[in-house]
Formats: structure tokens, C-alpha cells, sequence
């Protein structure tokens, strides 16, 4: 009984001395916007070319033979009648002796031969070696059908397999080898609130916006004034009331869609008009890619306040940002904007007939030689 014992302590001992764990792990993990560049730029991959994927195989403190190695990635495009088809794939079998790193710049025409270096500067040679790269005949046809050279909305799944012989198991750590990644085409970006050339009534607004792909946005709000700007475009570039103070730069929002101005920026002021602007970022491992939005315009106007047929027509000859710094709060006119009577030549005009001058003298049919106030 105790020899039998004996034996049993010595196999699990064995068993126990022998068994041997791969780690994998992935350095860095896929990122979906690169998968749209690196396609887009229809590359093969290739030393210098952004990392798509990457992967560091440890067989722990022995070497370990005929481990294999299998990545694929198939693509679901409808719009181009792609259904689960190949865009490549890389089977391979090795003797592992060091931790060894494997990406697709270093997947080439010559790797075949000339094998990899492991992190102990070993030369790990292949015993079997299949590489289909994204420029093979099929891929080829997916890229050349890309709409405007842009990658399809679509289903892109990547499966990596690390095997080995028994008694050697294999962990996959800090990463899902079977990876689904669902891309749309980043899209540009509907303002909500507040609308272009909008009149609202609250200095802390609410800003609203919705975009399709990416979802990292940044927000830019500054004043606009038509004395010192000539355009939208020129007034985002001024100075801004967020962020503040100024970095020449947009204020990071994260994944929001929305974003209430309260006690972050500069403080905005009722009678003055703004301009806001959206930027969201596609984050790669290369160059990361951004995409702004329109230009939208607002005026603050004064709490429950009411215009006058005089000040509207006023208004609406002047344009918001005009009348505003003109006749709004500590505006040089401010106080004038109530037409109680106007005479021209002594002669008293209808509301009508002013709003039909003030229209010909911003087209230039008059010149106006003085102006008198009481």
C-alpha cells in the first residue's frame, strides 16, 4: 500500500513538475479606427506601417516545440456584397524558445525565410509558414470596391489560436482572442442646441449634438463680434469663453452628447452672441483622425424681454450680433432702441417707412450726413 502511495505521490509530482503554460498577450490590443486607416490606405502589411496587431507569446521557463500560431480576419460589408469573406490570414508552426513578439509589420515576404528574433535573441525558424496578407488577390478586390477609398460600415472579426503539444496549456491574458468589431463610417455632426442664429434666453445653456462613430468629443465656444470678426470660421479662431483660459484648443466632454455651461468657462453674457463648435477624435495606434463640426451661431437675450415693431425691424436690418453690441447692454446706443417718433425732414415716418429706409441705406441707395437724438 505505502509503494503504491509512493508511486501515485511520484506521477503527480511529475505532472505537477512538467506542465507547462504559454502566455499570450496582446501589445496593443486591436483598435478599430486603425483597422479603418490601414485598409483605407490599401497597404500591405509591412515594416513601418502602423501597428494593427500585436502579440507577445511566452512559453514561461522552457522551451517549448511545435507550438502554432493562426490569426484571421473576415469582413461583413454588405454595401459591397462582402459577406464573412477573408481579408487575411496567417498560420504558422515554431519551436519556441523566448518570449516572442509577432505583428503584422513584421509579417513580410522574407520572414518565411529568414524566421523571427525572439527577446533572447534567438532565431525562431518556421516549420510551416502560410501567410495570406491584406494584398492578396481577394483582399485586393475588397479595397479596389471601397466607396471613395473609405472602408464600409461593416462586421470585422479577428480569431487568433495559439496551440500547443499536451501537457502544455495555453492562457490568454488581458485580451479576447476572438474579437467583433462593429465599424461605422465616422459621420459628420448635427447641432441640436443651440441652433444657428438662435435667440435664447439663459446664459448657462445646454449645448446638444449627435454623430455617428467615434465617441470622443471636445466642445469650443467663443464670442462673436462682428466689429472684430468677419466670419464664424474667424470668430472660433478668437479668443475663447471655453476653454478658459484659452489653450487655442477644444474642452474634452468625453462620450457626452450633451453639455451644460455652468461654472466651468467664462462666464456668458446676456446681450452678446457666441459661436460653438464640436470636435470628436477616432483614436488609433498611428495618427489619430478628427473630424469638427458646423459653426453654429446663438445671442443671449435679456430674461422675459419684449421688442418693440421699431427694434425688431432695427434687428432684423442689423442682424442680432450687430444690434446687440450696438443697443444692448452697455452698447454705445443702448437706451435708444425704443422708437418712440422718428422725422425725416421734419416729417414724421411710419415703423413701415422706417424699416424700408433702413433697408435702402444698408444697400447703399443713401448716404446719412447726421444723426440727432433727444
Amino acid at each position: 500500500m505505502k509503494k503504491m502511495l509512493y508511486i501515485l505521490y511520484t506521477v503527480l509530482l511529475t505532472s505537477l513538475v512538467s506542465a507547462q503554460t504559454i502566455t499570450v498577450t496582446a501589445q496593443p490590443d486591436i483598435a478599430e479606427w486603425d483597422m479603418i486607416y490601414v485598409l483605407d490606405a490599401q497597404k500591405s502589411f509591412n515594416p513601418g506601417e502602423p501597428i494593427l496587431f500585436s502579440y507577445r507569446i511566452d512559453p514561461g521557463m522552457n522551451s517549448v516545440e511545435g507550438v502554432d500560431f493562426h490569426l484571421s480576419l473576415y469582413a461583413t460589408a454588405l454595401d459591397l456584397g462582402f459577406e464573412n469573406s477573408l481579408i487575411f490570414s496567417v498560420d504558422l508552426s515554431m519551436d519556441l524558445q523566448g518570449p516572442l513578439v509577432i505583428n503584422n509589420t513584421k509579417l513580410n515576404t522574407s520572414v518565411k525565410s529568414d524566421g523571427l528574433i525572439d527577446e533572447l535573441g534567438n532565431t525562431i525558424k518556421f516549420n510551416t509558414f502560410d501567410y495570406d496578407g491584406i494584398s492578396n488577390a481577394e483582399s485586393s478586390g475588397l479595397l479596389s470596391k471601397m466607396i471613395d477609398g473609405e472602408l464600409p460600415s461593416g462586421t470585422y472579426s479577428f480569431k487568433l489560436r495559439v496551440t500547443a503539444p499536451s501537457g502544455t496549456t495555453v492562457d490568454y491574458v488581458g485580451f479576447n482572442p476572438d474579437k467583433v468589431i462593429n465599424i461605422q463610417k465616422p459621420e459628420g455632426f448635427n447641432l441640436i442646441s443651440p441652433l444657428d442664429d438662435e435667440q435664447i434666453a439663459i446664459a448657462n445653456p445646454t449645448f446638444e449634438w449627435n454623430s455617428i462613430g467615434c465617441d470622443d468629443y471636445s466642445i469650443r465656444i467663443c464670442e462673436y463680434n462682428p466689429l472684430f470678426h468677419s466670419s464664424a470660421d474667424d470668430a472660433i479662431n478668437s479668443e475663447s469663453s471655453l476653454p478658459y483660459p484659452d489653450n487655442q484648443s477644444f474642452y474634452p466632454v468625453g462620450d457626452a452628447t450633451s453639455f451644460l455651461y455652468e461654472g466651468i468657462g467664462r462666464p456668458l453674457e446676456v446681450g452678446k452672441t457666441y459661436v460653438w463648435q464640436v470636435k470628436k477624435v477616432c483614436r488609433t495606434n498611428s495618427a489619430d483622425k478628427e473630424i469638427t463640426s458646423q459653426i453654429n451661431r446663438f445671442t443671449i437675450l435679456e430674461t422675459g424681454r419684449t421688442d418693440s415693431p421699431c427694434q425688431l425691424q432695427l434687428r432684423d436690418v442689423l442682424g442680432d450680433s450687430q444690434y446687440n453690441i450696438l443697443f444692448g447692454t452697455n452698447g454705445p446706443l443702448e437706451g435708444y432702441g425704443d422708437c418712440a417718433e422718428i422725422t425725416l425732414d421734419g416729417e414724421r415716418m411710419s415703423t413701415t417707412d422706417f424699416g424700408a429706409l433702413l433697408i435702402q441705406l444698408m444697400n447703399g441707395v443713401f448716404d446719412i450726413e447726421s444723426v440727432t437724438t433727444q
